[in-house]
């Protein structure tokens, strides 16, 4: 009984060492493949693209915080072109009143 289970055991440690170098060998050919592709033209291709879409991103990035600094001050301009704007609303008013006072001064005779 106890060679009969001894026989046992060697052919299932048999069958574990050919599934072991089954999948050594499986791996192996894995990682050639994976060496292969990494090192491939189109990967190499794909590499470069990427590299020419992050530096396109990057100058686009520039641009934009350019952009937003020139709108920072543009921003700064149109407030300053609205203050104005009141100042000389304010300022015709005045002028306005003042030429119908000077006009009234004037038909009724008084200065």
């Amino acid at each position: 009984m106890a060679d009969k289970r001894l026989l046992e055991n060697a052919q299932q440690v048999k069958i574990i060492e050919e599934q072991i170098e089954y999948t050594h060998r499986l791996l192996e050919n894995k990682r050639i493949l994976v060496g292969r592709w990494q090192n491939d033209v189109m990967q190499k291709v794909h590499k470069e693209d990427l590299l020419v879409l992050e530096q396109e991103n990057l100058d686009m990035e520039r641009k934009m915080v350019d952009w937003c600094k020139e709108n920072q001050r543009l921003l700064g301009i149109f407030q300053a072109m609205k203050d104005r704007e009141v100042e000389m609303i304010f300022a015709a008013e005045r002028c306005l009143q003042r030429n119908r006072r000077a006009r009234v001064c004037a038909l009724s005779g008084i200065r």
